[in-house]
């Protein structure tokens, strides 16, 4: 079982390491192997979460997710380099986090 709570992280049992496809012996990670009731936790405890942030006022759910663009907006080159790392791409493939960002202001309307 594991934590997916981001003020808590307990891992037991098996592990899988994440590496570069292009670069095989670049390790880009060790993370915990997840069995179908972690999934069924996380996905409980995600519907339990969703269920809060319905309650928060739209505007309020707004600014949240304005704060979370402007915060990705700012670390894009830091994704884009993760993700090229992970997809085994060259980093200009890999800048479509764009893509995440334009959509963040599209769904709070700007």
């Amino acid at each position: 079982m594991q934590a997916t709570r981001g003020d808590e992280e307990t891992v037991m049992g098996t592990t899988f390491t994440s590496v570069n496809p292009a670069r095989p012996a670049e390790i880009l990670g060790t993370y915990p192997e997840s069995t179908a009731a972690d999934v069924d936790a996380a996905v409980a405890r995600a519907t339990d979460a969703q269920k809060e942030w319905a309650r928060v006022p739209v505007p309020a759910r707004a600014e949240v997710i304005d704060r979370c663009g402007v915060i990705m907006a700012g670390r894009k080159a830091d994704f884009s380099t993760l993700v090229a790392r992970e997809a085994g791409k060259i980093l200009v493939e890999a800048g479509g986090v764009d893509t995440v960002i334009v959509m963040e202001a599209l769904l709070i309307g700007l």
